[in-house]
């Protein structure tokens, strides 16, 4: 590999690990924030994760154009599109976009107007509660995406070789 190959597979890693390490720390933020038992406590822990979630955005949208940039530096033919592990991590990556629009996105919007409607009131109020607890099709979409990001590193170590 040369220089190039080498400081964009860099590049790509660190999106990576930016990815994993802003979502892990919004999400353990937000859970610590919805057990909290008054609402500037919520908010201050709240407002604690937003700094994970901009770590998160920007390397989520940063790690495809690397991950590319990567696979054309190394010499993949068609940015690896033809290699069963980068179109697995594409599918696993395609599905996750689509879950942060219609999903993670509005949830987020939900619980920070539950969030200023509980700090006009001076309380945590029931629906607020209720806002931090993905239930059904919710639930699913969090395991997934909690799930995905480490399956597709798993992919780009293991490199498995499908026909």
């Amino acid at each position: 590999m040369g220089v190039a190959a080498d400081l964009s597979l860099l590049a790509h890693i660190a999106m990576a690990m930016g990815l994993i390490g802003g979502q892990l720390g919004s999400r353990l933020m937000n859970r610590q924030a919805s057990r909290q038992e008054t609402i500037d406590g919520l908010v201050r822990l709240t407002r604690a994760a937003a700094p994970f979630d901009q770590i998160g955005n920007v390397s989520g949208l940063l790690i495809l154009p690397t991950g590319l940039l990567a696979a054309w530096a190394a010499g993949y033919p068609w940015l690896g599109l033809t290699t069963g592990w980068i179109v697995g991590s594409l599918a696993l990556i395609a599905v996750l976009v689509a879950l942060i629009f219609l999903v993670f996105r509005p949830d987020g919007d939900a619980v920070e107007a539950e969030t200023q409607a509980a700090v006009a009131s001076g309380e945590i109020t029931p629906s607020l509660r209720a806002a931090f607890r993905p239930e059904g099709a919710r639930r699913w979409a969090y395991l997934y995406g909690d799930l995905a990001a480490p399956a597709i590193i798993a992919l780009m170590v293991v490199k498995p070789s499908w026909s």
